[in-house]
């Protein structure tokens, strides 16, 4: 697959590569939410800058937005960071964006600098 997840504390960060699709943004959100670690996770960390693009389908999107509601059950304090400057990337977070019904604060920044930043700043337990 073409991506790699780590865990560090109270963080998740899923660096992508080459040209992710549905499938495998699906098996991500799989993994993660899964993971007996999720809810004890109050930071993820989506990297798509070295993606080449993105291939999906926009019911990937609200089918992932219907999977982070469910997940945000048990874990409602996440926040989300994706990276990229690439068009295609950019253009999926304005569509899952606009969906409107994601349960968490995610951001799209373009370097994993100020996604660093904004998620040290503003994601813990206590926010």
């Amino acid at each position: 697959m073409a991506h790699e997840i780590t865990w560090d504390d109270a963080r998740v960060t899923v660096r992508y590569f080459e040209i992710p699709n549905d499938s495998e943004l699906i098996c991500v959100v799989v993994g993660i939410q899964g993971d007996e670690r999720f809810d004890s996770t109050y930071q993820a960390l989506h990297d798509f800058s070295e993606c080449e693009g993105i291939s999906y389908h926009p019911l990937t999107i609200g089918e992932i937005v219907a999977m982070n509601i469910e997940a945000a059950v048990s874990n409602k304090r996440l926040r989300i960071a994706v990276v990229s400057e690439n068009p295609d990337v950019k253009k999926m977070f304005n569509y899952f964006d606009d969906f409107g019904q994601n349960p968490f604060v995610t951001r799209l920044f373009p370097c994993r600098a100020e996604a660093d930043a904004w998620l040290d700043g503003r994601a813990s337990p206590a926010a």
